[in-house]
């Protein structure tokens, strides 16, 4: 019983001290961020924007074409009320945070709202 105390004494400081790291991260982000555009000036911030329109324009075509066929193969029926909910309900999240649990369990929970089956 001892051991596992131990084990989990030791598991929960761990898990303290990578919290704290979390928590100090996008201070850290910032200023690389910050460090980038004091060097190279707009130059920097122009490719970041390519690649966001990159990203973003892929996210809405995954999210608007590709998952709107496979929900019309697989239900046959129109797809588009069952993809703006899960947008409506999960989208920012899904796009912010990178969840699989977050995206999913509120995907599920459209499907539930559209009684989808």
């Amino acid at each position: 019983m001892r051991q596992k105390k131990v084990f989990f004494d030791v598991s929960t400081g761990i898990t303290k001290i990578v919290k704290f790291i979390i928590r100090l991260a996008p201070f850290g982000i910032f200023g690389l961020v910050a460090n980038t555009f004091a060097q190279t000036g707009f130059a920097a911030l122009l490719s970041y924007s390519k690649l966001l329109v990159v990203l973003v324009g892929t996210m809405l075509f995954i999210a608007l074409i590709v998952n709107p066929i496979i929900v019309f193969i697989k239900t046959k029926k129109n797809p588009f009320p069952l993809i703006f909910t899960c947008l409506k309900e999960s989208g920012i999240t899904a796009f912010f945070y990178k969840k699989f649990c977050c995206k999913y369990s509120c995907k599920f929970k459209s499907l539930q709202k559209t009684r989808v089956k």
